[in-house]
C-alpha cells in the first residue's frame, strides 16, 4: 500500500555523505556567495514513491519516510576559529513488503545526534570540519545494543577562488545498506550568480536560477538505512538494509523573501533490500529491485 511521504528538515549545503548533508556551511567562509541557490534551509515536503519489484522474486516494495532535521542551537563559537553547531535528525520509514512474510508493513525509525566542529583562519584558503553522529535506528520494539550506532566525519575545504572551492574527506555513514567508510571528494563552482554546482561525495547538486522567483535543481544523491527489527510472531530480530539513489529534477518558486515552494520528482536506481539475522548475519532475503519513481512537494525556508 502506497503511503504519503512527510519531510520536514532544517539543512545546510552537504559536504561529504547524506548522513553529515545538512551540517555544513553555518559559517560565512564555508558558503561560495551565499545567496538563495544555496542558503541554509528549513524544509517542508510532502510526497510518494511507486511500487517496485523485485529482480529474482515475487517480492514487491513500497516506502514511504517522514524525516526531520533540525539544528539544535544556533553555532556556537567555542574560540575565535572553532565553531560547534548541534544538529537533530528524525526519520520514520513505513516499509511495505509484499511477499516477505515475516515482515510486511515494518515501521522503523531513526534517530542521530550531530555534532559539527568547524576550523577556520581568517584569511586562511583552508577551513576544517569534523562530526560525531551517534544515534539509534530501530523499531523500538525491543531495543538493544544491535538499534545503536556511531557516524564520523572528517574533512577540509580549499577555496581556490570565490567561485571554486575543492573538498576532500572521509567519513562512516549508514546509509546504502550498511556501516560504510567512504572517501569525499568534491567541489563547489559558481560558474555564474545564478548557477551553483556541487559534488560532495556521493551528493551532486547542480541549480539555476533563471529568474529571481524561480529555482531549477538537479540532484542525485544516496538514500536507505540500516533498521533493527523485531519479528511480532517469532520475536527473532532481524536487521533490515536497504540502498538506492535518487536521481531528478526540483523546481522551487518563491513565495515571499525566504519562503519556497518545492516539488521535486525523479527516479531511483540502483536499488536493494537484504534482510539478516541481527545475531549471527545470516542472510534470509536479498534482491535487487527494479527502478521505480518518486515526487514529493513541499516548502523550503531560507534560515541564515
Amino acid at each position: 500500500m502506497k503511503r504519503p511521504l512527510l519531510i520536514f528538515t532544517l539543512c545546510c549545503p552537504s559536504f561529504a555523505a547524506a548522513e553529515v548533508e545538512n551540517t555544513t556551511g553555518m559559517a560565512d567562509e564555508y558558503f561560495l556567495k551565499r545567496d538563495d541557490l544555496n542558503a541554509p534551509s528549513a524544509y517542508l515536503q510532502f510526497g510518494w514513491s511507486g511500487d517496485s519489484d523485485f529482480k529474482s522474486s515475487d517480492a514487491r516494495i513500497s516506502y514511504t519516510r517522514l524525516t526531520m532535521r533540525t539544528a539544535l542551537y544556533k553555532p556556537v563559537q567555542l574560540t575565535d576559529n572553532l565553531r560547534l553547531l548541534p544538529t537533530l535528525r528524525y526519520e520514520s520509514t513505513w516499509f511495505d513488503l509484499d511477499g516477505i512474510d515475516a515482515l510486511n508493513d515494518v515501521n522503523v525509525h531513526t534517530l542521530a545526534f550531530s555534532f559539527n566542529f568547524f576550523y577556520n583562519q581568517p584569511g586562511s584558503k583552508w577551513s576544517f570540519i569534523a562530526t560525531a553522529t551517534p544515534g539509534i535506528s530501530s523499531d523500538f520494539s525491543d531495543v538493544n545494543g544491535d538499534d545503536f550506532y556511531i557516524n564520523g566525519l572528517v574533512g577540509a575545504k580549499y577555496r581556490w577562488n570565490d567561485d571554486f572551492s575543492l573538498l576532500i574527506g572521509a567519513g562512516s555513514v549508514r546509509r546504502l545498506g550498511g556501516q560504510l567508510l567512504l572517501p569525499a571528494i568534491g567541489f563547489e563552482w559558481r560558474p555564474s550568480d545564478c548557477t551553483y554546482v556541487s559534488l560532495r561525495g556521493p551528493v551532486f547538486t547542480a541549480a539555476w536560477q533563471p529568474h529571481e522567483d524561480w529555482i531549477i535543481r538537479a540532484m542525485v544523491l544516496p538514500g536507505g538505512g540500516v533498521w533493527n527489527v523485531k519479528d511480532k510472531e517469532t520475536s527473532a530480530s532481524y536487521d533490515i538494509k536497504q540502498s538506492n539513489f535518487q536521481g531528478g529534477l526540483l523546481v522551487e518558486r518563491r513565495l515571499s523573501q525566504h519562503v519556497w515552494l518545492t516539488a521535486w520528482g525523479g527516479l531511483t536506481f540502483a536499488n536493494e533490500v537484504e534482510i539478516e539475522t541481527a545475531s549471527g548475519g545470516n542472510t534470509v532475503f536479498e534482491d535487487d529491485i527494479e527502478n521505480g519513481w518518486f515526487v514529493y512537494t513541499g516548502l523550503r525556508v531560507a534560515v541564515w
